[in-house]
């Protein structure tokens, strides 16, 4: 559960699940890890390595991302941050990624992660590797290879089904920039209320040329947010300043949904020329 304390971190539950962990093994050894033991030094690494991922820039994250790994080396978390940090090119960040992901994996090991598959987030141990997994899915995906995204995408949902990482977000993503409309169809329903979904919806229909299912699908994307399409047709300008989610049927909003499909509808001119078409 995430604390709600003002001063709490994004990563102040795992800090505590590690910290009963710790405490957990302590009892049943009778004693305490020396903080200059391998353990140790494990456990001083990941913790700079929650302070680079929750660094507020580049160099910031980079400089405690290099500290973690140099007392070890195998830090998942930290290798993630220094590749992304290095390589600005989704296609190299993507083949630096492959290796972080199969390292990870392989510590934790194949009879572990089959063992757990479905259940794989709540093991702390294990969500460094979802996470570098997320990571190269979305280098992948800014890469222009949608089928490798998806390969992970549906792999994260494999292995961690609650979606701790909102993975489902890019793999609609994926599914609509590859043309996959079938397994799309089981994503579209998930959540009727949701802005990005419902306008996904209509994206799917156009490319399956089923504009009648598509105009009934835009009609409800209106009663959601009208601003969705204002911004998409530039009848309305977005705001310059957004306050995240916001809320329901508002510009905030709009502009929250449309950062989630990143350049997939403002791209695709037949879509847009067909939504200028419906007045």
């Amino acid at each position: 559960m995430t604390s709600t304390h003002p001063n709490a971190r994004p990563f102040d539950s795992e800090r505590a699940l590690w910290a009963r962990c710790r405490a957990q093994a302590e009892e049943a050894f009778g004693m305490e890890e020396e903080a200059s033991s391998p353990f140790g030094s494990r456990d001083a690494a990941r913790e700079l390595a929650y302070q680079a991922l929750e660094a507020e820039n580049r160099r910031e994250a980079s400089s405690l991302a290099q500290r973690a790994l140099a007392m070890d080396g195998e830090c998942t978390d930290a290798q993630v941050v220094l590749a992304r940090v290095e390589l600005p090119s989704p296609r190299a960040l993507a083949k630096q990624l492959r290796l972080v992901v199969e390292r990870a994996g392989a510590r934790l090991g194949a009879p572990f992660l089959q063992q757990h598959r479905g259940d794989l987030w709540g093991f702390v141990e294990a969500r460094p590797y979802l996470r570098a997994r997320m990571a190269l899915a979305e280098a992948a995906e800014k890469a222009s290879r949608p089928l490798e995204a998806i390969l992970h995408l549906e792999g994260l949902l494999a292995q961690d089904p609650q979606d701790h990482l909102k993975a489902r977000i890019p793999l609609v993503r994926c599914y609509l920039a590859s043309g996959k409309l079938k397994p799309l169809d089981a994503l579209l329903n998930r959540d009727p209320a949701s802005p990005f979904l419902a306008w996904a919806t209509i994206l799917a229909h156009l490319k399956d040329k089923n504009e009648k299912a598509a105009r009934k699908a835009l009609e409800y994307a209106r009663q959601l947010n009208p601003n969705v399409e204002d911004f998409l047709t530039g009848r309305q300008k977005r705001p310059r300043k957004i306050t995240p989610p916001g809320l329901p049927g508002s510009p905030d909003e709009a502009v929250v949904t449309l950062a989630l499909f990143g350049e997939l509808w403002n791209n695709d001119r037949e879509a847009i020329y067909w939504l200028f078409k419906q007045g």
